[in-house]
């Protein structure tokens, strides 16, 4: 078992191998650079589940990469499976679109056009 699983009692890596390998999967195909894929998959190699799930969950909030439901909700379950704090991930709540939400991404973007436009011209 890793170190850190074992240090503070993660359940066994092959009850949470086949569920991190899932979510390192679905946040490839949302758009995790190779990079952090690789990283994570090491991560999974060396048998640290923890850590892989914090590349995942960092990384995304880092880039300002937009989710779905469809990725938090795995996200938050494996969280919750591997009994990490819920501060260390739910922060990506903020990345999600939905009909009463705009994500982070989209509403940085639209602060940093709209003060372009509000700026006073030097013409």
């Amino acid at each position: 078992m890793g170190f850190l699983n074992a240090l503070f009692s993660r359940p066994s890596s092959e009850d949470c191998s086949a569920l991190v390998h899932a979510l390192l999967n679905h946040a490839e195909a949302l758009g995790l650079g190779p990079v952090d894929v690789e990283n994570a998959r090491e991560m999974l190699r060396y048998d640290e589940s923890v850590l892989c799930f914090d590349i995942i969950a960092n990384q995304f909030y880092s880039y300002d990469l937009e989710i779905t439901p469809t990725f938090y909700d795995p996200l938050a379950h494996t969280g919750r499976y591997l009994k990490v704090a819920p501060e260390s991930y739910s922060f990506n709540q903020e990345l999600i679109r939905s009909d009463t939400h705009i994500p982070k991404p989209v509403r940085e973007g639209l602060a940093s056009i709209l003060g372009a436009l509000l700026r006073p011209s030097l013409l």
